[in-house]
């Protein structure tokens, strides 16, 4: 990996974020505010000193990230919340990165090329491309790079990232999970 590379999109740090509030913090001050007792109120302080710890460590050592799941896509899309559930039925946490929100970088769908052969990385079969008009026989590697940053739809999905692997795939990530879709 080239030193210039950020493997995930702007704004992923805040996705974790997120993430860390909605699955960690929220339920744990409900549950306070629920009880209402001045032991629980203390209970809630040591706990969000700990997240805070751990968000102060994301900052540090980011090599944690590696660990888990990373999937790239659109929400809404059909492959990609067959992906969800695939990892929520093995109880496996992951990062989503939403191209809507956080569209790709050219250089960064470069670097995943290198892993997955562009004719798989580009969907020239989906209906964006289709409806484009272009020719796909016409267009440079640049300009189908150019493409899927400016139609982030055109990039196939589920686009998974796992231990420095980028994969592509129900198929593949039945596998990597150790099951067989």
């Amino acid at each position: 990996m080239s030193k210039a590379f950020e493997p995930f999109p702007p704004g992923w740090r805040k996705c974790v974020f997120r993430k860390l509030l909605r699955d960690r913090v929220k339920p744990a001050l409900l549950a306070a505010l629920a009880d209402g007792s001045p032991q629980s109120h203390e209970e809630v302080k040591v706990f969000l000193n700990s997240v805070l710890d751990e968000v102060l460590s994301i900052e540090e050592e980011e090599s944690w990230i590696y660990m888990q799941y990373k999937i790239f896509g659109i929400p809404n899309c059909d492959k990609m919340k067959k992906a969800r559930n695939l990892l929520g039925q093995a109880q496996v946490s992951f990062l989503e990165i939403n191209y809507k929100k956080n569209p790709p970088l050219k250089t960064w769908l470069k670097e995943v090329s290198q892993q997955i052969p562009l004719n798989e990385l580009f969907n020239s079969r989906g209906m964006t491309f289709r409806n484009s008009g272009k020719n796909l026989a016409e267009m440079s590697e640049d300009e189908i790079f150019d493409f899927m940053v400016e139609n982030p739809s055109s990039v196939s999905r589920p686009l998974l990232f796992k231990n420095g692997v980028y994969f592509l795939g129900l198929e593949k990530l039945s596998q990597s999970l150790g099951g067989s879709e």
